[in-house]
């Protein structure tokens, strides 16, 4: 079993990187090991989603972790639960872009 903590003091994958890490990640799957991987970025845990939907990553082989709390994936990638907190950092920063952009006069929002 894989864990991956989403933590402050974790690793921040690059954008450029993710799939090399999601290969390392799989490594680890394919061997057995009981390894933790500590992130610091949602696209790792994002990416693991998306290999998990894609069906090249057993779901029962991966549990992610934040603040104390195991989060489970399905088969296609969704959680089991969202904590407050949880790879939530691009929706606020994405809401309040939009938000402001909708309150500017002339928008189509404040008119």
């Amino acid at each position: 079993m894989v864990t991956v903590e989403y933590t402050a003091k974790g690793e921040a994958v690059s954008d450029f990187e993710w799939e090399y890490w999601a290969s390392q990640v799989k490594a680890d799957i394919a061997a057995g090991k009981d390894s933790v991987f500590y992130v610091a970025t949602s696209l790792a845990i994002e990416g693991l989603r998306l290999e998990i939907a894609r069906g090249r990553i057993d779901p029962d082989d991966v549990v992610f972790r934040y603040d104390g709390e195991d989060i489970r994936s399905d088969a296609t990638g969704m959680l089991d639960c969202w904590p407050l907190g949880f790879c939530d950092v691009t929706t606020h920063i994405l809401h309040e872009i939009i938000s402001i952009r909708l309150s500017e006069p002339g928008s189509e929002a404040a008119s």
